[in-house]
């Protein structure tokens, strides 16, 4: 991808060059500088030392000649002479060195004349000699004075030269201390430049880089928030800019594989959903059989003792008394029974949901081993419930169902060929970790592998007799319950499952919920005492609308309500119904869900909408409280419903808590 523009790389490698060139340069400056100072500043001293080692030479061979030159009128050979040209000599050898050196015009012309008086000297010197030598009557005083003062005039100009000399090497050292001065400041310019450089650079990279890479973060940010419509924009140099184009396509990316996944999340879901129900289905279907068989038990006592009683009234007999009770009493309490075995069935194969809630686990336990006994029985087998304790878990009533169902299903599936053995439920509270241990204990074979039972599709039955879904199924209803579940063989034989559910609440030990007294009091066949009259206002009777399709619950409905002193208004539809309502005063309503035309829960939504007053007194009596047209609705009002076949005294209990 090529993107017009400039490059941060570039801008950056053009700072440092510059900054490295910058601080080369001056550096490199100042150690010129330096150097040269301080060379100039050691060849000063050089020359210094040996300016004064020249002038203590010339002074020394000078004062030698002065002392040579006493002596010339008292020597007898020219042995004095020859040390005094010699020492001369030096004088003049010392000041020609002079000459090869760079010496200013000043010093020059000040040379000059320390030469001139030196020969001023040597030559009175030598004319002295030269007398004393032929013997000239002379007095030698003048003429030692006239030298002397050509020795004072030699020195007072030799030390004006050297003079010079010196006030050239301080003008030097002032200026040795000058140059420290301007490399001092050269210095601190140059850090102070350095220092300006680097700010400057450092604001460009934080402008060009550390802002883009906050950019950067903040919509990373906001992306890992949920917000998947931030992108980054894309400007600053070509870097970024690049950047920031990849990164938008990568979030852009990102959003349709996250689109995918959860499209290929919810249709493994569907699928995962599908196979739950699938295996319902199959553990449903398992129990159907049975479930014939014990509902065809008690359906054979009713139509029975129902026969006798129609003969009886036939023959124009009444039965009363101790033979009506033997005659009545098996039908009120196998129809108890088998009503029983249909809501068990109901609760365990209705759809599944998913809500998690308070859950009575001795209640939820009945249900399913209800359901089992009589298979259990008949393959000569026994299943025991026994020590639950009487506490609420955190679960969902229809998969607990489900889970419970498998791992029944699954003992029973060991032992059922060697026609022998039991099943034995037992629960434990553990009051410390704030959960239940529920034990499946089995007296069968045991497992192959335990430590693969919960894998998906695994199973050692054999083909057409197991999916390999049942255990992994438990294992993940448990844990969506925030349970776990381990499977072990038993030292004496046989396999163990055990789960651990959590309690509801902190303190669970309370006596069974509604649906556990629901469910005792729909077992036991017994109406209770019935419900007084409702109350009307003096002069007036209350009204129930009843609908229901079937004749004969119509009927009966009517001389149920008959009971309650109040006017019950039939209706075979919920069309009709609403014709009854356009013209009639109704106090309540009593409908069923399932109905040819118009349903129970549609009449409920119209009556919301154009008779709202009524909609708090409304009752469903259905067969099934999970059918589809009441979805929603049980949700918002869990008292609007009334299981069929419902208890004659439930009836007018929940009909008079309407009309109060």
């Amino acid at each position: 991808m090529t993107i017009a523009g400039g490059s941060l790389h570039q801008r950056v490698s053009r700072t440092l060059v510059g900054l490295a060139l910058v601080g080369i340069m001056g550096v490199t400056g100042l150690l010129w500088i330096s150097g040269s100072a301080q060379a100039r500043s050691l060849e000063a001293t050089r020359r210094f030392v040996e300016d004064e080692r020249t002038s203590d030479r010339i002074t020394r061979a000078v004062l030698r000649q002065l002392a040579i030159a006493t002596t010339f009128s008292t020597a007898s050979d020219a042995g004095p002479r020859e040390n005094f040209l010699a020492s001369g000599r030096v004088v003049h050898d010392e000041l020609r060195r002079y000459l090869y050196r760079a010496l200013t015009p000043e010093e020059r012309l000040s040379l000059a004349e320390v030469r001139e008086a030196h020969q001023r000297f040597e030559v009175e010197a030598i004319n002295a000699a030269e007398l004393s030598v032929l013997g000239a009557d002379r007095d030698a005083r003048p003429e030692m004075e006239v030298m002397a003062a050509l020795v004072d005039d030699f020195l007072l100009r030799l030390g004006g030269f050297f003079t010079i000399r010196l006030d050239a090497l301080d003008d030097l050292q002032r200026t040795q201390e000058a140059t420290r001065a301007y490399l001092v400041r050269g210095a601190l310019v140059l850090g102070f430049g350095l220092v300006a450089l680097s700010l400057l650079a450092g604001w460009e990279l934080s402008r060009r880089v550390t802002r883009p890479l906050a950019d950067l973060a903040r919509v990373t940010e906001r992306i890992a928030g949920g917000e998947r419509g931030a992108r980054m924009p894309a400007g600053g140099d070509h870097e970024f800019r690049e950047l920031a184009e990849r990164f938008n396509w990568m979030t852009t990316a990102l959003e349709q594989r996250e689109a995918e996944l959860t499209e290929a999340l919810a249709e493994i879901e569907e699928a995962q959903a599908e196979l739950i129900a699938s295996e319902k289905l199959r553990a449903v279907g398992r129990m159907s059989a049975g479930l014939a068989h014990e509902l065809n038990n008690p359906l054979t006592s009713v139509l029975g003792y129902a026969e006798l009683l129609a003969e009886q009234f036939e023959g124009g007999r009444t039965p009363r008394g101790p033979e009506a009770r033997e005659l009545l009493g098996p039908i009120l309490t196998e129809s108890a029974r088998a009503r029983g075995l249909v809501r068990s069935f109901l609760q365990v194969a209705r759809r599944p949901t998913e809500t998690l809630g308070s859950v009575p686990l001795r209640n939820a336990l009945d249900v399913v081993v209800h359901l089992r006994t009589f298979a259990f029985e008949q393959a000569g087998l026994e299943l025991r419930l026994e020590k639950i304790p009487d506490v609420e878990v955190h679960a969902a009533p229809d998969l607990m169902h489900g889970m419970f169902v498998n791992l029944i299903n699954n003992a029973y599936d060991a032992m059922r060929d060697q026609g022998h053995g039991a099943l034995t439920i037992s629960g434990t509270l553990i009051q410390t970790e704030e959960c239940v241990e529920l034990c499946f204990a089995d007296s069968g074979p045991g497992m192959i592998d335990a430590d693969r039972v919960f894998e998906p599709f695994y199973t050692t039955k054999p083909v057409g007799e197991g999916t390999g879904l049942g255990l992994s199924l438990v294992y993940q209803f448990v844990t969506t319950f925030g349970g776990s579940v381990r499977a072990e063989n038993s030292a004496t034989g046989g396999a163990r499952v055990v789960l651990r559910l959590p309690l509801a609440g902190a303190d669970m030990a309370r006596s069974p919920g509604r649906g556990a007294e629901t469910h005792a009091a729909s077992d036991s066949g017994s109406s209770g005492a019935e419900p007084s009259p409702a109350h009307a206002t003096p002069g007036e009777t209350m009204t129930v609308l009843v609908v229901e399709d079937e004749p004969h619950l119509l009927r009966l409905q009517e001389r149920l309500l008959s009971r309650l002193n109040v006017r019950a208004l039939l209706a075979e539809s919920a069309a009709e119904a609403r014709r009854l309502l356009e013209s009639e005063r109704v106090d309540a309503i009593v409908s069923d869900v399932r109905m040819p035309g118009e349903n129970g829960a549609e009449l409920y939504e119209w009556i919301q909408r154009s008779h709202p007053r009524l909609a708090g007194r409304f009752l469903f009596v259905t067969g099934d409280s999970r059918s589809p047209e009441l979805a929603g609705i049980q949700d918002d009002v869990e008292e609007i419903i009334l299981l069929k076949p419902f208890d004659v005294g439930e009836y007018l209990e929940r009909v008079q808590a309407l009309l109060v």
